[in-house]
């Protein structure tokens, strides 16, 4: 990623529904007017400051876009950023219903241990959580054989 560790006041979705896209390290482009924002290096801050500057960041946002731009002024409704929403409820079923369809699989796929590691570092070690539960997870689940490579 070129965008990386910002601010929330200038995370990527922030970014996007203002009209910036990310185009280089550190770097954001208009996507109508072409006009161009560099992120500061705030590699010898304290938290404190690096919320502060992500905040005077996120005004550039907003005024840096040339004045005949179409976002200038404008930000896209946060409702249109956001992903689906499911409730609680709708995530356990959906995932029921995923689980017992693998389940009705005579072989499972292998998998690349270092996808899985790469996976596991995505969600702050909730998988390896996950998977040394998985006696207690699968309780009353028939096994399933494993395809040997």
């Amino acid at each position: 990623s070129t965008w990386f560790c910002k601010p929330a006041a200038a995370s990527p979705v922030e970014c996007a529904r203002r009209g910036w896209v990310n185009v280089g390290f550190d770097a954001l482009q208009c996507q109508s007017c072409r006009a161009r924002l560099q992120f500061p290096s705030l590699n010898s801050l304290g938290p404190a400051m690096v919320d502060e500057a992500g905040g005077k960041f996120a005004a550039l946002l907003d005024s840096h876009h040339k004045s005949s731009c179409p976002w200038s002024g404008q930000v896209c409704p946060a409702a249109l950023a956001g992903h689906p929403r499911q409730t609680q409820q709708e995530t356990l079923e959906a995932f029921t219903t995923r689980f017992e369809a693998l389940m009705k699989m005579d072989v499972l796929p292998s998998l690349d241990t270092e996808g899985v590691k790469a996976m596991d570092r995505e969600v702050g070690g909730k998988l390896a959580m996950l998977l040394a539960r998985q006696e207690e997870v699968l309780q009353g689940v028939p096994p399933v054989r494993r395809r040997v490579e």
